[in-house]
């Protein structure tokens, strides 16, 4: 658990966003967070919301398309 504290943590601090802030983009709670950064346990509804999210990315397999023109 304590590698993905400080993921979240670095993830927050690269991106400059409160706790608030990624929890709405994630779909947790504040104190989910809180759990994690301080590396207790979560349940592994939460884990996967957050790895779904840790591992996303904007860039793949995500063309820039706009879908109107297709």
């Amino acid at each position: 658990m304590m590698r993905i504290s400080k993921m979240i943590k670095v993830a927050r601090t690269i991106d400059g966003i409160s706790q608030v802030a990624l929890s709405e983009q994630i779909g947790i709670t504040r104190s989910d967070i809180r759990r994690v950064e301080s590396g207790k346990s979560i349940d592994a509804g939460i884990a996967i919301k957050i790895m779904s999210w840790l591992f996303e990315s904007e860039d793949v397999d995500k063309p820039n398309v706009d879908e109107r023109l297709i």
